[in-house]
């Protein structure tokens, strides 16, 4: 099933979904740094961003690895948690 495919470290995990109207809400695991785009990383050091560059790369593997789309490899597309790991969503 897609659910355990979804499984991985640099996927973010989906919890459940609300609907009050016209307005819908995914509920997923806390990404504390928001978006890569808009987060503050300026005080990363070197090792720390190419740990960065490396959970995006091993996640894109997975993800292609395993069949799944994903067409917009992008910042905006990308979350940090509280331990500069990113996510795609």
């Amino acid at each position: 099933s897609y659910k355990r495919v979804l499984q991985h470290d640099g996927i973010v995990q989906y919890y459940g979904s609300s609907a009050t109207g016209e307005t819908l809400c995914m509920i997923t695991e806390p990404m504390e740094k928001g978006k890569l785009n808009t987060a503050s990383l300026k005080n990363l050091s070197m090792r720390d961003r190419l740990l960065i560059a490396v959970d995006i790369a091993e996640t894109f593997c997975y993800i292609l690895g395993n069949s799944l789309g994903h067409y917009e490899l992008k910042s905006v597309n990308l979350l940090v948690n509280t331990h500069t790991h990113t996510h795609t969503h």
